[in-house]
């Protein structure tokens, strides 16, 4: 019988809007054993105060606030005060249907690793609608092995269609991230999860996936979140550049220490798409062009992004993408301004045809 303490970590910056929805949800679980930490990373919107009322309410809620000092500190001071044999995070503007914890129970406590299916979904009325299984088509399943499970995740759980790398969809094993001094690296300010995740998957030998979707990324919608989610914030370039080469190296050291085709395919694949996506695009889009001029960027690309792609993109048959393929192409063979100008022209119309949808939809309102 699996009577586990669970600890619940929920980091916390600013979330008025959504926090009592993802705490109430984190309260209904059938699944009673557990604490739930809210680490109140310096709010000054109101959401401490929101935290300080459900301490009161029930003392399986335990609230400590700090200054603002990142998403990373504020996991691993929750890390630092969780109690629990199994760890799991929440983040403050998400929501877990009430069987969520249910899917550890399954495990019995047996396995290291326990991930569960996401769903997407919307709240009205104090209900879950749920609208989509986000892992369609895949089957629960137990492995064991080290390679065996890390081969899974990066195959048949498909991490182009599937991202592996998320913390929220997870239960660890709190004994483990102890012996091996698991924890969140705070000079990142993203991509730190998928580091966490990496670390993890080095040191187990047992898994679970449970097919089951309990966990419901921004049910209240990513309207309510808007560009306060750190998904949407717009990073100055080197941020970006240190952050992806970070992964890039644990990914490259992984698919080293297992010899797995499928790691190093996804190691070549995340470190030739993210520039592109998240620098490149982004910073050519009309609205970023005063942020970071396009001549900067011209040189930004030749001094931090050519030479990677020259290093660690040597075969480009391995990249999924056949727009990322062309356009680390172009950036090989110094092509830099003709890329440039593409993708200022791919975006700008972009640009105007939501304007003119968004124009539209007011004139029918």
């Amino acid at each position: 019988m699996f009577d586990s303490l669970v600890s619940i970590i929920v980091p916390i910056y600013n979330r008025y809007a959504t926090i009592r929805v993802c705490i109430d949800s984190i309260l209904s679980q059938e699944y009673k054993n557990i604490e739930i930490i809210l680490v109140d990373d310096g709010s000054d919107d109101g959401s401490s105060v929101i935290c300080d009322e459900y301490e009161a309410q029930d003392d399986r809620v335990i609230v400590f606030h700090q200054e603002n000092l990142g998403v990373s500190n504020a996991r691993n001071r929750g890390l630092l005060m969780a109690k629990g044999n199994w760890v799991t995070f929440v983040d403050s503007d998400d929501a877990i249907l009430p069987n969520h914890i249910s899917q550890l129970v399954k495990s019995k406590g047996l396995l290291e690793l326990v991930m569960v299916n996401r769903t997407s979904g919307v709240i009205k009325n104090g209900k879950f609608l749920v609208q989509n299984d986000c892992c369609g088509g895949l089957r629960s399943c137990q492995l064991f092995g080290r390679n065996n499970i890390i081969n899974y995740l990066f195959t048949t759980h498909n991490p182009y269609k599937h991202a592996y790398y998320a913390i929220w969809d997870k239960f660890f094993r709190k004994q483990t991230l102890d012996d091996y001094h698991i924890t969140f690296n705070e000079n990142m300010s993203f991509g730190e999860d998928q580091l966490f995740v990496l670390d993890y998957l080095s040191h187990i030998n047992s898994f679970m996936f449970s097919n089951v979707g309990t966990y419901m990324p921004t049910p209240l919608g990513n309207h309510v979140v808007t560009s306060e989610h750190l998904g949407y914030k717009l990073r100055l370039p080197d941020e970006y550049m240190n952050c992806f080469l970070i992964n890039y190296r644990k990914l490259s050291e992984l698919a080293k220490e297992t010899e797995l085709k499928a790691v190093k395919k996804y190691a070549i694949n995340y470190i030739a798409e993210r520039p592109l996506r998240n620098i490149v695009y982004r910073y050519l889009q009309p609205r970023n062009l005063n942020k970071f001029s396009p001549v900067r960027l011209y040189f930004f690309i030749k001094r931090r992004i050519k030479p990677i792609y020259s290093v660690g993109v040597t075969d480009l048959t391995l990249i999924q993408n056949e727009k990322d393929s062309r356009d680390v192409a172009r950036i090989k063979q110094n092509q830099i301004i003709m890329l440039m100008l593409n993708v200022f022209l791919n975006e700008t119309i972009k640009w105007i045809k939501s304007a003119i949808i968004r124009r539209w939809k007011r004139i029918v309102k």
